[in-house]
């Protein structure tokens, strides 16, 4: 009996591609940013199609989609797969990810804005 749970066990191995130690992505996906800095503005869509986001412009019209944010200080990395967004003024918030499929436009750059006043 004990010789069939070797089999069993070398049976799952086989079945799962001996998958130990493996991760789920593939090698370079989403391991390396395409992009990678200040962003200017970017616009995303959430899941009932409504416009968000979020620019460096000290305009209130300026916000994507007429209605986002705006002076805000906006770090980003945009991989292959989702854009991840952090806000070095709110130190105690994590990232924000936005998958790839859900943004309408991303600019990285600082706009000539070295310097965010308070909101």
């Amino acid at each position: 009996m004990r010789g069939s749970g070797v089999i069993l066990a070398v049976a799952v191995a086989l079945l799962a591609g001996f998958g130990i130690g493996q991760t789920t992505r593939s090698p370079g996906a989403a391991s390396t940013p395409i992009a990678e800095g200040v962003i200017w503005t970017v616009e995303y869509v959430d899941g009932e199609g409504k416009s968000h986001g979020m620019t460096r412009a000290s305009l209130p019209e300026a916000g994507p989609g007429g209605s986002g944010s705006w002076n805000m200080d906006i770090y980003g990395r945009l991989y292959s797969t989702h854009l991840e967004i952090t806000l070095p003024k709110s130190k105690d918030l994590g990232p924000q990810i936005i998958p790839m499929h859900r943004i309408v436009q991303v600019q990285f750059g600082h706009g000539g804005i070295t310097k965010i006043g308070s909101n």
